[in-house]
């Protein structure tokens, strides 16, 4: 039975692993990890076309998070949360806009209230688009079903989906590799900068008073407006309670615009307000001094405002229609918290909620947006299963150079390619790294004065070495002069990309073998600063190629404290509340970096005597006091021979572990320690 040769990876059989060219060449343990990474990527600012790519991914650029008319309808109102005022003080850009429509096939009135932010995980997500579709709705405009309003910005005007981003890879051998450690340069993590969002809910008035933190001595200002910033130090709100002994100091204008050892602060470092949300108890009698309540009041107003037009909406609706108005569930929900909020103030006997508890005076819940640049611990990925974890940021003059003067942005561990069979990554880096050194070449031809025919058979027979059917496509339809001249510049200007479909009929170490004869990258010995501070050339042959990066979600920006663990009552760490994560600029509670298996590497290379030590340290409290004691009167707290007497508090009499050990004594078993 003879054995076909041809490549019948078809793409439309591959699902998520169609988005890689180099599918064949990889383990399939590798492919389900780069599977499992397509759906923990982050959105990063700089994000890239692939340029070695198989078309799938515009398939999967239809069906991105993006906010879609749900059916062919007829605009009835377009209503902003906050609109922008002619006064100017709601800067920043409006968080949400409520589309409501009337169902061209029902009839039935219906509400798409679209945030212009997304955000579905705990941290981070994405700003919202908006396409022409989204600015032109207005009244008795006919909008079909399926119309994107919104859509990722990792989506071009030419539907290509921009999932990771573009970056120069070295492999080399340097200690910071090991152990799946990757280098990165400065200029690389600021491209990779992604978006955080966050939450913060305050209330105040009965209990407490609002500082004058982001005021002056005649603007009383509690938080930032949209748009605006939190301060250098990150304070995004604090709050004061009375005391009417001390209230003619406590409540000065100085005093307002000070924050005391004893004040509730809320912290959100780096944070940029991106929406207001104000509810107002219905008491009689206003708490607050007056003029602590204008901004408050001001964003109450706004919002109660744009509940109030809702309201307008379907009473104009209903007046039309009658009987026969028939009302979405969603606008009918919307209607019903619109009359919440307007007739709460009318009904004393009502008291009004939120999570559960009493609204105060004045509660107060804001949204905000964080840039996050990737810092050591991030966790990154190519598109071959090859993740790693960012061990060393360098300066870029720092990293490694070529001949070209193509500088390597990450340098990643060769040597792994075979220990995780994903050989299609050395592909991507040699062909990348070919079509930079073509690229190079190409412009030299045209600063000699070469012919058009000249460039064109020069980049054609690029593509014939690599992908026939881009070959194909590309000498069937750029047939015109003014069409090979436009495709030209565009390739001196932004570089090579290829189409490669997971059925390539040429086998990618005959394409490489072939490019290095023809089309040879740029190899040979690279420049970069060594470990030793001095600039150093390598002996060794180095490339330096292209490869796609992406950015996951497993971020390591949250470092463990020095400090021991706040405890629960059984002696055992303490879950953390909000107050415990924000109250401080930075966290007072470590976080949980020792669990089952890190406890086993660190008595398996320290021994189980180190291990023991750290969790005991933790987790009892009499330790925890007897540590504490010795740094507070000892000399030179951090020279101290021994934190704790252990002839005085022996390990093991946490509570987590007396309880344990009772139980088994019950039961008549004792654990004895032997000698090691």
């Amino acid at each position: 039975m003879a054995i076909s040769d041809k490549n019948e990876i078809s793409a439309e059989f591959l699902g998520v692993v169609g988005l890689n060219p180099f599918a064949a060449y990889i383990s399939a343990s590798r492919l389900a990890m780069f599977c499992n990474h397509i759906g923990q990527h982050l959105v990063v600012r700089d994000c890239t076309v692939n340029r070695l790519s198989t078309g799938v991914g515009r398939e999967y650029a239809k069906d991105v998070h993006a906010i879609r008319m749900p059916c062919n309808a007829t605009i009835v109102k377009r209503i902003d949360k906050y609109p922008v005022q002619i006064d100017g003080n709601i800067p920043g850009q409006n968080p949400t806009t409520a589309i409501i429509y009337q169902e061209d096939e029902t009839g039935e009135i219906g509400v798409l209230v679209i945030e212009h932010r997304h955000c579905l995980h705990q941290h981070y997500g994405f700003t919202y688009v908006m396409t022409d579709a989204f600015y032109q709705l207005a009244p008795d405009v006919a909008v079909p079903k399926g119309t994107i309003l919104a859509t990722s910005p990792t989506i071009t005007p030419n539907g290509d989906h921009r999932f990771g981003l573009e970056a120069q890879v070295a492999f080399m051998s340097l200690p910071g590799v090991a152990e799946d450690g990757v280098i990165v340069s400065e200029s690389f993590c600021k491209r990779m900068t992604t978006r955080g969002y966050g939450t913060r809910t305050v209330s105040w008035g009965k209990n407490a008073m609002p500082l004058n933190m982001y005021g002056d001595n005649t603007t009383f200002k509690a938080f930032p407006d949209i748009g605006e910033s939190v301060g250098p130090n990150g304070l995004l709100w604090a709050s004061r309670s009375y005391d009417d002994m001390l209230s003619i100091a406590m409540m000065s204008n100085k005093a307002l615009r000070t924050l005391d050892y004893f004040d509730k602060p809320l912290y959100a470092p780096g944070a940029r307000v991106t929406d207001i949300t104000i509810l107002k108890g219905n008491k009689d009698k206003a708490i607050l001094p007056l003029g602590m309540e204008a901004q408050c009041r001001y964003y109450y107003q706004r919002g109660y405002a744009y509940h109030d037009e809702i309201i307008a909406v379907e009473r104009d609706l209903r007046r039309r229609y009658g009987a026969r108005l028939k009302l979405s569930k969603r606008f009918h929900n919307l209607v019903v918290e619109s009359l919440a909020v307007t007739t709460m103030a009318e009904r004393r006997h009502v008291v009004p909620t939120f999570g559960k508890q009493p609204i105060d005076e004045w509660v107060v819940q804001l949204s905000f947006e964080y840039d996050v640049v990737p810092t050591i611990g991030f966790k990154l990925t190519g598109m071959h299963g090859d993740k790693g974890v960012i061990v060393e940021i360098r300066p870029d003059a720092d990293m490694p150079v070529d001949a070209l003067g193509n500088r390597a942005e990450l340098i990643m561990d060769g040597d792994s390619t075979l220990k995780r069979t994903n050989v299609g990554r050395v592909y991507e880096q040699y062909i990348n790294a070919a079509g930079y050194a073509t690229t190079h070449r190409l412009r030299n031809l045209a600063a000699q004065g070469a012919s058009l025919d000249a460039q064109w058979d020069y980049i054609t027979n690029y593509y014939r070495l690599i992908s026939p059917e881009m070959y194909r496509n590309t000498t069937d339809f750029l047939v015109a002069d003014h069409a090979r001249a436009k495709h030209i510049r565009r390739v001196s200007k932004n570089g090579v990309y290829l189409q490669l479909p997971t059925d390539n009929q040429l086998k990618y170490p005959d394409v490489v073998a072939n490019l290095s004869v023809h089309y040879p990258a740029c190899v040979g010995p690279v420049t970069y600063r060594a470990n030793s501070g001095r600039m150093v050339t390598t002996k060794s042959p180095i490339i330096i190629g292209g490869m796609y990066i992406m950015l996951l979600e497993k971020t390591g920006n949250t470092w463990g404290a020095v400090n021991s663990a706040k405890l629960q009552h059984f002696g055992i760490p303490a879950k953390l509340n909000n107050s415990d994560k924000y109250s401080a600029a930075g966290r007072h509670n470590p976080v949980r970096i020792a669990g089952e298996s890190e406890v086993r590497a660190i008595a398996a290379s320290c021994g189980g005597d180190t291990a023991a030590e750290m969790i005991d340290q933790t987790n009892s409290p009499t330790v925890h006091r007897a540590i504490t004691e010795s740094i507070l009167r000892t000399e030179q707290p951090t020279d101290i021979e021994s934190a704790v007497d252990r002839g005085m508090y022996p390990r093991g009499r946490g509570r987590i572990l007396t309880l344990i050990n009772h139980e088994l004594e019950c039961g008549g078993v004792a654990f004895v320690t032997g000698a090691e």
